[in-house]
């Protein structure tokens, strides 16, 4: 049993707060304490004993305290327990009673035992969103064309990015929120099994709406002719609901969601939400997330004035503020010397449950577009470190305010089309193209240069099954990079039914041969798939002419009696 029964009555609390009220203000849990030890210990729950350890004086604290319980602070252990042993979250407890007014005193108690280092309070912790009014069918963020009054191109250059990129399924990017609505039609087929880290279940389903709408902003589906579209076109989801249905949540549920999320694959976290300053174990939690390789994108809070929240404020945490559709720093934005960045977060407008629409306003609005920035890195170039990204999202701002970092706008409004050319190998794009395998082909080099719904098209003729000819076309381009560090070949395909399969392949110069560098399953949506080298990538390179030759190939791994073609929107090499 969890004990929470103070966090329901507190939830319009913790709105209030993340809007602006002193950190003295936060609201606290009393029906628990966090022990930090010195060592790790081995707890025992005795009959008509209760929870007992080897140390007599904490003991002691236990049975004077009527504890009823204590836990380890995450529930289901770490991944990298050498990590975790190193910032000591396994030596961090959770200690449960009922609740108790004179917290202060059980406090002392605990930290008098030999073996406690630190005695933490737990407070409650909410989302950073601030309700807005009518919806608007415009995301100026994206793409400002003055469309709200606002200034033209007061945005984060989206759409100048897609133009390269707009991302994979290649990439996890984790939602710690009240929840995101799983049937959502932009999210439709990217959603993961996430977990309930507020009461300890698999429910992530999202009561409230914050959840929904900042996922939207994300990674909404583009290109899918509904709604909106995300920064990133298309992450794969991770739902982990760190809040209530109310938007209120406690420092525990977030430090085991960043801890819980990381150990799923995440990359990408965006944590739209804060509070007062958290126990110790909530850096060590951040802290834990960034050494498994995650980028942390947290809301700087609504306060207006020099009050950031947690866990912005964490060095290892990209600290976002919000702008408006004039480029000002919105008036409800927290700022100060820890805000690293800023995007828009007025009037944002995004995905809501049950295939809704609408406007937000709020830092918890302008943290997922640097979210969704730091998934399109990720997803562009997968051999990237979370350092890298950051760095790439950092330096490639718009500046505003002061010039170079200033506490109003950090490093200035993000920039997705300078992050994302930052970001990209010097392109290599065909110079041409032939049906290796395959009949009746329609478009050519021109179809398939940029990722934007204008295909080559191929039909398999009779072939049926994986003892028939595949589908191929051969694409041959050049680079002045004779001796590349690193080569890539990225191929955006789709065919007209599903079962099917896509094969990437580069041609070996040196051996004489074609190598077979990536396989995946292959459906009706374009999606991006990735051949990367990184070792004696000069063999891919013809150490004449820098030519290089790929070839993409669709067939059916098992028989499919369906007519069917393949599509190709962009092929293209990278080389450094």
């Amino acid at each position: 049993m969890r004990f929470f029964r103070t966090l329901a009555p507190l939830a319009v609390s913790a709105l209030a707060l993340t809007s602006g009220l002193a950190q003295s203000e936060a609201p606290r849990i009393d029906d628990h304490l966090f022990i930090t030890t010195k060592k790790p210990i081995t707890i025992l729950t005795l009959p008509f004993v209760g929870p007992t350890t080897s140390d007599p004086t904490l003991n002691t604290s236990l049975r004077r305290w009527q504890v009823l319980r204590v836990d380890p602070l995450s529930p289901h252990g770490y991944a990298n327990e050498k990590l975790a042993s190193e910032l000591g979250l396994d030596r961090v407890y959770v200690v449960r009673f009922v609740a108790h007014a004179d917290l202060d005193r059980m406090s002392q108690a605990f930290a008098a035992s030999r073996i406690v280092e630190r005695v933490e309070r737990d407070q409650v912790v909410g989302t950073v969103g601030v309700p807005n009014d009518p919806l608007i069918a415009q995301c100026w963020g994206l793409n400002n064309t003055g469309q709200t009054g606002g200034i033209v191109d007061a945005d984060i250059d989206a759409f100048e990015a897609w133009d390269v990129f707009t991302g994979s399924d290649n990439v996890i990017a984790a939602i710690l929120d009240t929840g995101v609505d799983g049937n959502h039609q932009e999210f439709v087929g990217r959603m993961l099994a996430g977990w309930n880290t507020y009461s300890n279940n698999g429910n992530t389903s999202d009561g409230n709406g914050h959840g929904t709408h900042t996922c939207g902003t994300t990674t909404a589906k583009g290109n899918n002719s509904l709604g909106v579209a995300g920064v990133s076109h298309s992450a794969a989801i991770l739902p982990v609901k760190v809040l209530s249905d109310g938007g209120g949540g406690t420092w525990e549920s977030v430090a085991n969601g960043f801890t819980w999320a990381v150990d799923h694959g995440a990359r990408v976290l965006n944590v739209s939400l804060g509070g007062g300053q958290p126990p110790a174990f909530v850096e060590s939690a951040v802290n834990y997330a960034w050494g498994q390789g995650a980028v942390i994108c947290a809301a700087s809070g609504n306060g207006g004035g020099n009050n950031m929240i947690w866990p912005a404020r964490y060095v290892n945490c990209i600290a976002v503020g919000a702008t408006n559709h004039t480029d000002a720093r919105a008036g409800f934005s927290s700022y100060g010397a820890d805000l690293d960045v800023t995007a828009p977060g007025e009037n944002v407008f995004s995905t809501y449950p049950g295939n809704q629409y609408g406007l937000n306003s709020g830092t918890s609005m302008a943290t997922p577009h640097v979210a969704g920035l730091a998934a399109l890195l990720f997803s562009l170039d997968p051999a990237l470190s979370n350092s890298q990204v950051r760095s790439l999202i950092e330096s490639t701002c718009d500046d505003k305010g002061s010039a170079g970092w200033d506490q109003f706008f950090g490093f200035g409004r993000i920039n997705a089309n300078r992050a994302i050319l930052a970001a990209n190998l010097p392109l290599v794009y065909p110079t041409s193209m032939s049906v290796y395998r395959g009949v009746g082909l329609t478009g050519g080099v021109n179809e398939i240069r940029m990722s934007d719904n204008s295909r080559a098209t191929l039909n398999p003729g009779p072939a049926t099954g994986p003892s028939d000819p595949p589908v191929s076309v051969i694409v041959r381009g050049f680079t002045t990079t004779l001796s590349p560090s690193r080569v890539d070949l990225l191929a955006e395909a789709s065919t007209t039914t599903s079962g099917l399969t896509v094969r990437l392949e580069l041609w070996n110069y040196a051996a004489g041969i074609w190598e077979n560098l990536h396989t995946s399953a292959v459906g009706t949506s374009d999606t991006p798939r990735f051949a990367i080298v990184t070792s004696n990538a000069s063999r891919f390179v013809h150490q004449g002419s820098g030519e290089m030759t790929g070839r993409v190939s669709i067939y059916a791994a098992t028989p499919v009696a369906a007519t069917w073609n393949a599509r190709f929107d962009q092929i293209r090499f990278a080389s450094r």
